[in-house]
């Protein structure tokens, strides 16, 4: 009898341990995609600002927004070093609203709802995360045109391309100039968005 309760108590340890170290890994993943995307919140303050002051919305007849509007939108399956994305409805979608000192993730309803607040009139921003090598990513952010625009898309269109190191201490974006941002097998979790849905 003691004998079949110790090899009980040991095989489940021995599935505590093997189910604890997947759930911590998932947890790890959880964190780092919550913190890139707060990050990304912030970096779109800055990105607009540098690139579109109060002339340039002016010189094209939008509202500069008091707010910043953000998304992340990526494949939702990762297979075999691919992305698959058969049903967009089923693609991993993250809304984001930045302010100065404030960065807020909110439902698709809330994002549309404040962002119509300006009739349509003004610009947001969606991006995409790759990981390149090690703890490496690569970042596409493009500025979206508004519901009413009716100007040249390459006017307000175009995709940027930014490195991220997520093992520095301090993160600050650098622009990419390796190319495109593909998907390849990193030390960085394969399972980024795997389980954040």
């Amino acid at each position: 009898m003691r004998k079949q309760s110790l090899k009980f108590f040991i095989t489940l340890v021995i599935i505590c341990l093997l189910g604890a170290y997947p759930a911590y890994r998932i947890y790890l993943v959880w964190h780092l995609n919550l913190h890139l995307e707060q990050f990304m919140a912030r970096q779109i303050i800055a990105i607009q600002e540098k690139n579109h002051d109060d002339k340039w919305f002016a010189s094209r007849n939008l509202v500069k927004p008091t707010k910043y509007f953000v998304y992340r939108s990526e494949a939702y399956y990762i297979h075999s070093n691919w992305f698959i994305k058969d049903d967009i409805d089923r693609g991993y979608q993250s809304y984001w609203i930045s302010q100065t000192n404030n960065q807020r993730k909110v439902s698709s309803k809330e994002w549309i709802r404040e962002l119509s607040k300006y009739g349509g009139g003004t610009l947001s921003w969606t991006y995409q995360i790759r990981p390149v090598s090690g703890s490496v990513v690569c970042i596409m952010v493009t500025a979206l045109p508004p519901q009413n625009w009716t100007g040249p898309m390459h006017s307000l269109t175009g995709v940027s391309r930014w490195s991220l190191d997520t093992s520095e201490d301090s993160w600050q974006l650098t622009p990419y100039y390796d190319g495109p941002c593909e998907f390849r097998d990193t030390e960085l979790l394969r399972t980024l968005l795997l389980y954040v849905q």
